[in-house]
């Protein structure tokens, strides 16, 4: 099994489907034998990376098996000898904990994340899983104190305290900033390549999915922000939360019914051109169908 795992893995290159087969026959080879000091780091490195290629094919079950084999070969002071290897496998072993509702597993991993990340950078993934945890828990407050803390970190200040002036004044600037948006001019804009403004696109995503439950008023200056950094940064897949958002917004906060359907619209068509579609219609629903446009559109017979 060892001869035939490792002759697959050689003529692997970045093929899924022979690498998956390798890394089957080396674990095969390695429930009967104890590797050596050497062997380990390079079984749960080709394991991790398994579990990427299956994590990529939505295969969880079997990512998750692979994420198991890794982490038990990692050494007595893997955070400090394998830091690189142990943060790739505790932040898929958290994923997949969440991803299966495993929240106990998923608090697990996540402890020993925050306690050894040697940087803000790298304490970005185990961040974004807590959020999710805490919401998970119905938690949406905490959520939403632990995004607005990492975006402070990333250059992004909200006011304190949000009334609604503060609000009306944010819609008023961005009903003029959206007022001729077009689908085509979405598409002009060049993609988002800034680290630091996707990862804070990221967070403003997540939070505005949590005000919605929790504190609404949010909403329209967290979309706000998406839209001004999608404007001046250019457009990623959160671009599209933050537009129909500032729909949804114009909506609920303004009279202004018109732009924030259209807006919406926008969104949808966006949404619909997507790779990621089936998950942005899944996130987005309540600000598309529940509202928005059940409300302008009145349901067919």
């Amino acid at each position: 099994h060892k001869t035939a795992g490792t002759i697959l893995l050689r003529s692997a290159a970045n093929n899924s489907t022979i690498h998956l087969l390798a890394v089957d026959q080396i674990n095969f080879y390695c429930k009967d034998v104890i590797l050596s000091p050497e062997e380990r780091p390079q079984v749960a490195s080709i394991n991790a990376t398994a579990a990427k290629f299956a994590i990529a094919a939505s295969s969880f079950e079997q990512a998750r098996s692979y994420i198991d084999a890794g982490m038990r070969l990692l050494g007595t002071n893997h955070w400090e000898e394998q830091y690189s290897l142990s943060l790739q496998l505790y932040e898929m072993s958290a994923s997949i904990s969440c991803i299966n509702g495993d929240i106990g597993a998923m608090s697990s991993c996540l402890h020993q994340l925050i306690a050894n990340v040697k940087s803000f950078e790298d304490s970005l993934t185990s961040s974004s899983l807590l959020a999710k945890l805490l919401a998970a828990s119905s938690k949406y407050d905490e959520a939403i104190s632990n995004c607005l803390s990492i975006l402070s970190a990333l250059g992004e200040e909200f006011p304190q305290d949000i009334s609604l002036p503060i609000v009306l004044n944010e819609l008023s600037v961005i009903q003029t900033t959206l007022a001729n948006i077009s689908v085509d001019q979405v598409k002009l804009l060049p993609p988002m390549t800034d680290k630091s403004k996707l990862n804070a696109m990221k967070f403003l995503s997540m939070l505005c999915s949590y005000s919605i439950q929790s504190k609404p008023i949010l909403l329209p200056i967290l979309s706000c922000r998406m839209v001004r950094t999608t404007i001046e940064h250019g457009f990623c897949d959160d671009s599209i939360v933050g537009l129909v958002t500032a729909g949804f917004s114009l909506f609920s906060f303004t009279d202004d019914i018109e732009l924030g359907y259209r807006v919406g619209k926008v969104g949808e068509s966006l949404i619909e051109e997507s790779p990621n579609r089936h998950a942005l219609r899944s996130r987005l629903c309540i600000e598309l169908d529940s509202t928005l446009k059940a409300l302008v559109e009145p349901a067919q017979s």
